[in-house]
């Protein structure tokens, strides 16, 4: 089985937004340069230009990093194991049943306790319910594949 990934993103990422914001990074990035290029040693050289440059270049990164699928945030349900990736800054989480101690089901959060006692929490929202419920419903199978203890919520 291959898995299945889903966003807990707000927005949704389709091809066209991934194309779009990887143009505008590169454009951004090619805006930096240039004015690097042409302000470097003029009377133009001040803070308020060096700022605008060093920003266009935080934003450039980050659209071409965003376009990429680099930050994105996700869960990946697969048949032996859970990734769940909440901070685009850290590396995700991953999970294997040896890992679990069990799975409680909240309002639209999802608590996964670990063997050595730590707990990481899974909030949802309320952007998209269908896909809460589709992600619930994922990990509700995963427990039962994989003799995971569950708690909480009855989700059907």
């Amino acid at each position: 089985m291959t898995g299945k990934r889903f966003s807990i993103d707000i927005y949704d990422n389709t091809l066209i937004n991934r194309v779009f914001k990887m143009l505008l990074g590169i454009l951004c990035l090619v805006a930096a340069v240039y004015f690097f290029l042409n302000v470097k040693g003029t009377t133009a050289s001040t803070t308020t230009t060096w700022i605008a440059v060093v920003f266009l270049i935080l934003f450039g990164l980050w659209g071409v990093l965003s376009g990429a699928g680099f930050i994105d945030r996700y869960i990946f349900i697969e048949e032996d194991k859970i990734t769940i990736r909440q901070n685009p800054l850290a590396l995700p989480d991953i999970l294997t049943p040896a890992d679990l101690k069990n799975i409680e089901f909240g309002p639209l959060t999802i608590y996964f306790s670990l063997q050595k006692g730590s707990r990481i929490i899974l909030r949802l929202g309320t952007y998209n319910s269908q896909r809460s419920a589709a992600i619930m419903e994922e990990v509700k199978e995963y427990c039962s594949r994989n003799n995971v203890e569950t708690k909480g919520l009855n989700v059907s």
